[in-house]
């Protein structure tokens, strides 16, 4: 497989992955909302409160937000042949699988996105070792970048709910 189809991969499969959040995300939170709010630490009751509250169309526009932004960088990775800086991207990206993953065992519950963050987890994993093997991949500089990215996904995911949040507010007023 070509080193550019494996990168495109990572869209893909975020989407397909972000596509069960947008499709089940709303209506199992609602269904399990009591449950959550016994099992998760107090910190998170804020998380619960704003997904509750978000439409279905609101919460897409989240995951829009946010795949249009992974898809320039995807771009630009391919383009200008960055693979580390991609590697550190889908780290990221696997931290967030991982974080679903601890969300299970925390609640003792399957949730939505177990299937596609598994998924996911393997098409990742096969990436950075492809990736490695053909020894494209600056592990020092990925150890550096992975945590700005990290941040950089927080921040951003604060900003895409923030997005969702006020267009919710307007779907609201029609």
């Amino acid at each position: 497989m070509k080193i550019e189809s494996i990168m495109w991969l990572l869209p893909i499969f975020f989407m397909i992955h972000d596509f069960e959040e947008i499709i089940f995300a709303k209506l199992w939170v609602e269904k399990n909302s009591n449950y959550i709010k016994e099992k998760v630490p107090k910190l998170a009751l804020n998380i619960i409160s704003h997904l509750e509250k978000l439409s279905t169309a609101s919460f897409a526009l989240a995951v829009a937000e946010e795949f249009i932004l992974l898809a320039i960088i995807v771009f630009c990775s391919v383009q200008f042949e960055w693979y580390s800086f991609f590697a550190a991207i889908l780290i990221g990206y696997l931290l967030h699988v991982i974080m679903h993953f601890a969300q299970g065992i925390l609640l003792k519950k399957f949730i939505p996105t177990i299937i596609t963050g598994i998924i996911s987890a393997i098409y990742g994993i096969y990436a950075l070792s492809y990736l490695n093997n053909l020894d494209l991949l600056n592990w020092k500089y990925i150890a550096i970048l992975t945590p700005v990215i990290v941040l950089f996904i927080i921040f951003n995911a604060i900003f895409a709910h923030f997005l969702a949040k006020h267009l919710n507010i307007m779907l609201e007023r029609k």
